[in-house]
C-alpha cells in the first residue's frame, strides 16, 4: 500500500481534489437541510370537504419577508400569497398545488354538491259527502270520490261498533245529539277528516205532506193581444229615473213590459218584486241613487224582468 507523501505532486494533486469534493458534499447536504425546512405546508380549515359555492380558505408557513408562494389550482387558474380564499361552482376533487423557491407541495380538496331541496309532505285529504241533519233509528250513507289508492277507515266517535272500510260507509245513529263521523285515510291520522251531524230524536221528524192533486183548470181561449212596444235600454233608463223623481206616472213604463204590473223586479240581487210594488217603494224618495239597470228581454222585445241596483245617498256632516 501507497502512503501519501507530501512531496509527491502526484498525492498533492490527488489529496486536493479529494478535499473539495468533501467541502463540496458538505455544502450540498447543508442547502438540501436548508431547502427542507422551506417546505411549505398547506393547513385548510374546516376539512378537506367542502360544498358546491361554500368558501374555504388555505394557509401555507412561509420565511418571513416572503411574498407567499404560487397557487396552481387545476386545471389553470394561478394566485400569489401566503393565504388562498377560493371557491368553486363545479363539483369534483379539486387539486392545489404551492410553490416557494425550491419547495412544492400539493392538497386534493372534494366539491360536493349541494343537497337537493326537501319537498314538502303533501297529506291527501277526503271529503265526506253525506247529510249534515239526521234522524236516530234511520241509516244512512256517507261516502267520499277518493283515489283508489287510498284505503279509507270509516269511524264514528264514542262508538267502538261503528268501524267501516271502503269509499262509503251505512250508519245507522242509536241516539239523538251531536255526533262526529271521521275518515282517515292509508290509516294515517294527519289525514283525519271530522264531519259532524245532528242527530234529532224520530219523533222530531215531520210526517210528509200528503199529495194532493188539484183539479185541471179548463182552458179558455183568449183573443190574441198585440204586441208591447219596443224601447231601447237607454231610454227606458230615462223613463226609470223621471219614475223615481216623480216626473213620469207608471202606466208610462208599464206599456214596455210583458207582464204590466206583475213584471218581476231584482232589486240589489236580495228582493224580488213586481214592477207595481217598487214603484210604490222607491218612488218620490230624493235619497235614493240608481247604480245600473239590467233588462231581460223576450223574443218579441218586451222587457220580461228588471234588475236595478241602488243605494242611499250620503250627505256630509250627517252620514
Amino acid at each position: 500500500m501507497k502512503h501519501f507523501s507530501p512531496s509527491n505532486t502526484y498525492d498533492i494533486i490527488i489529496f486536493s481534489v479529494s478535499a473539495t469534493l468533501a467541502f463540496a458534499s458538505i455544502i450540498i447536504i447543508l442547502c438540501q437541510q436548508e431547502s427542507t425546512q422551506n417546505d411549505s405546508e398547506i393547513i385548510i380549515n374546516n376539512g378537506n370537504v367542502y360544498t358546491v359555492n361554500q368558501a374555504f380558505e388555505i394557509n401555507t408557513h412561509c420565511q418571513s419577508g416572503s411574498s407567499g408562494p404560487v397557487w396552481i389550482i387545476s386545471p389553470h387558474r394561478y394566485r400569489i400569497g401566503n393565504t388562498l380564499h377560493y371557491k368553486t361552482a363545479t363539483s369534483g376533487n379539486l387539486h392545489i398545488i404551492a410553490i416557494l423557491n425550491n419547495s412544492k407541495a400539493v392538497k386534493s380538496i372534494y366539491i360536493c354538491a349541494p343537497n337537493p331541496d326537501t319537498l314538502p309532505v303533501v297529506l291527501p285529504r277526503a271529503v265526506i259527502t253525506g247529510p249534515a241533519q239526521a234522524f236516530a233509528g234511520t241509516p244512512y250513507v256517507y261516502y267520499t270520490r277518493n283515489d283508489t289508492s287510498f284505503t279509507c277507515q270509516w269511524r264514528l266517535l264514542g262508538d267502538s261498533t261503528s268501524f267501516q272500510t271502503g269509499n262509503s260507509c251505512r250508519i245507522t245513529f242509536r241516539y239523538p245529539g251531536e255526533q262526529h263521523l271521521t275518515l282517515t285515510l292509508n290509516n294515517d291520522p294527519r289525514t283525519t277528516t271530522i264531519k259532524t251531524i245532528q242527530v234529532l230524536a224520530p219523533a222530531d221528524r215531520k210526517p210528509s205532506p200528503t199529495l194532493v192533486i188539484p183539479e185541471p183548470v179548463p182552458v179558455i181561449p183568449v183573443a190574441a193581444t198585440p204586441a208591447p212596444p219596443i224601447i231601447s235600454d237607454q231610454a227606458f233608463h230615462q223613463l226609470l229615473l223621471q219614475l223615481l223623481e216623480g216626473k213620469k206616472p207608471a202606466e208610462e213604463l208599464m206599456k214596455y213590459l210583458c207582464n204590466q204590473q206583475e213584471t218581476v223586479v231584482i232589486i240589489n240581487d236580495k228582493e224580488t218584486t213586481s214592477f207595481l210594488q217598487c214603484c210604490a217603494q222607491l218612488q218620490h224618495k230624493k235619497n235614493i241613487r240608481l247604480i245600473s239597470l239590467s233588462l231581460a228581454r223576450s223574443k218579441q222585445g218586451c222587457i220580461e224582468a228588471l234588475r236595478i241596483r241602488y243605494d242611499k245617498k250620503k250627505f256630509i256632516g250627517l252620514f
